[in-house]
């Protein structure tokens, strides 16, 4: 038997994964569990423990651990950037940033020993990945695809590398070009964002969302800062500031100094829609020239993509349609999270040489809480509950109440693996309610009244809703509604008439799919609205996280596996 543990540390969203023979066991982020904050990227102790419980191992089982990233990698690049030539101190910075020994051993040792267990029996070897190939890894690896696969990694910067073109073939993947720092198409998204008024890190989805209502203003002027270049794939101009993420004064003389003049209330100003206009356009064209550049170096129909920028929904809706790419997966944790799973399965295929895939057919990999344990926390609290006898019973109730426009929590299974809400952890409300995106957001998510609100739509009707069929089962493409429906689902269709799309099938969430074809019976549309349960927080994880949840919210309706809680009962 081969145990892998994989995980990210030293970046954001920290996070683990367990394999044994190549089977997953578990994926989880650091930010579910723990101090539950956003984007976490302290060591994943609580994921780690909590995979050794689901495992059912021991620390001393443990034969490999895989990491997401490797000191050793692009050791000239990390030189000349990371470093201050004019430091008195020049040695020792190179000592700590590229040599630092890891802190992985220590963290293991101090876990195995609060377990109980020994640490001379302690016998795993670490084994270190590049961070980006461990993004185009936990895509390729994970995916269905066999022959000639291209793959594309992109994200703000990972061991000295922001872009990674590579192909994908027999289990093995050859690395075509890489983009060095301080060139990085992600780093130039989100120092706009922070421009805006955005955080600098975490925030540049809400870019997609604002840039619906903007007009394209400034996009030549972007393009005179960042391009695509046919000789280095991307071409950019020394405009941030020495080892960091801000621009350079002398480079955002362009805009108004009061873009964004109330943090606290956040008000746009038409000048920051429209900047987010022009971020975005300039974004999707160097990306598309990208991927044909990759298609011409790949020729295939497969394209496997992963990195932070491969969470941007309005390219990903595009690829079909702009690129010859006909087959297109992104598994559901893109972000630096799934560089954990990356990792693991690297090691897995290259240093143990097996050739066995595993296909990730669904997002749900994080922890699952019995009924026993459910009813505990209910009871815990004094709330009154009802239980359902089965799953029928448990649908046809609860799409009556979404139908009739409660706002209704859903948690159900195991948690979600990634950053989107797929059914197992959702707040849910019925699409066709006129306002149902403001009572949502105002009174539920606490968030910014222009963020839109994602369609679950069950597979076969895709194509009735929306202009592109594409199969999006981890919300991953923006694409437009049919003008037929555009007023028809007001609550989840953006006001430039896109959505981001996730398709239900009975394979990839038999309950969920199953709610949704009761709201159908009722309604007629196999749609409904889905959005993160959490309010400005990391997505709920345990029993007691959900149900303080909706109780500090305008949420009508908790549905916890069979258990219904109502405020009004």
């Amino acid at each position: 038997m081969s145990i892998i543990l994989g995980i990210n540390k030293d970046h954001s969203d920290s996070s683990a994964c367990m394999l044994i023979d190549g089977k997953l066991i578990g994926a989880i982020a650091e930010e579910r569990l723990g101090k539950r904050i956003k984007h976490d990227s302290s060591f994943p102790t609580n994921s780690i423990k909590w995979l050794i419980k689901e495992s059912n191992i021991q620390y001393s089982d443990i034969d490999f651990i895989a990491v997401s990233n490797n000191s050793l990698s692009n050791l000239p690049q990390k030189f000349f950037h990371s470093f201050d030539f004019s430091s008195q101190n020049l040695l020792k910075k190179i000592k700590n940033k590229v040599f630092n020994k890891s802190s992985i051993d220590k963290e293991l040792i101090e876990l195995c020993i609060r377990s109980g267990e020994k640490e001379k029996n302690l016998k795993y070897k670490i084994y270190k990945v590049e961070h980006h190939l461990t993004h185009i890894a936990s895509a390729y690896y994970l995916s269905k695809f066999e022959g000639i696969t291209a793959g594309l990694s992109y994200d703000g910067s990972g061991d000295a590398v922001s872009i990674m073109l590579a192909e994908c073939n027999n289990n093995k993947i050859k690395v075509l070009e890489r983009v060095f720092l301080p060139t990085s198409l992600g780093h130039f998204y989100s120092a706009v964002c922070n421009l805006i008024g955005f955080e600098k890190f975490g925030e540049e989805y809400k870019v997609m969302g604002l840039s619906a209502y903007g007009e394209d203003k400034y996009s030549e002027y972007f393009n005179d800062l960042i391009c695509y270049d046919e000789k280095n794939c991307v071409r950019q101009k020394n405009i941030f500031d020495y080892n960091s993420i801000d621009f350079k004064k002398n480079q955002i003389i362009k805009f108004n100094k009061n873009i964004f003049p109330d943090k606290k209330v956040k008000k746009f100003s038409q000048e920051s829609k429209d900047i987010a206009k022009s971020l975005q356009v300039t974004f999707e064209k160097i990306v598309m020239q990208i991927i044909n550049r990759l298609q011409k170096k790949v020729p295939t129909n497969n394209l496997v993509m992963a990195g932070g920028c491969a969470m941007n929904g309005l390219v990903n809706g595009k690829i079909f349609k702009e690129s010859q790419f006909k087959n297109h997966f992104i598994q559901p944790a893109s972000t630096d999270d799934g560089t954990a799973l990356g990792a693991a399965y690297y090691c897995w295929h290259n240093y143990l040489k097996k050739k066995d895939r595993f296909e990730m057919k669904h997002a749900f990999w994080g922890p699952y809480y019995n009924e026993e344990e459910i009813l505990g926390e209910i009871k815990a609290k004094n709330l009154k509950y009802e239980r359902f006898d089965n799953n029928e019973k448990l649908t046809k109730y609860a799409a009556k109440l979404i139908s009739d426009s409660n706002v209704v929590g859903w948690y159900q299974g195991r948690c979600e693996w990634g950053s989107r809400a797929l059914g197992n952890r959702s707040i849910l409300a019925n699409p066709a309610h006129k306002n149902m995106k403001d009572i949502i957001n105002s009174k539920i998510k606490k968030r910014e009244s222009f963020r839109p609100f994602a369609p679950s739509v069950l597979e076969d009707d895709v194509n009735t809703f929306f202009e592109c069929d594409v199969k999006s089962d981890f919300m991953n493409h923006i694409v437009k509604f049919k003008k037929e429906w555009r007023e028809v689902f007001p609550s989840v269709c953006h006001v430039d008439y896109t959505a981001r799309l996730q398709t239900v099938s009975k394979e990839n969430n038999s309950l969920f799919y199953q709610l949704i074809k009761e709201l159908k019976k009722i309604t007629g549309y196999g749609i409904i609205l889905n959005t993160s349960f959490n309010e400005n927080e990391p997505i709920v994880d345990t029993p007691e996280q959900a149900i303080n949840c909706f109780l500090r919210t305008d949420m009508d309706i908790l549905f916890l596996e069979k258990f219904m809680i109502s405020k009004n009962s």
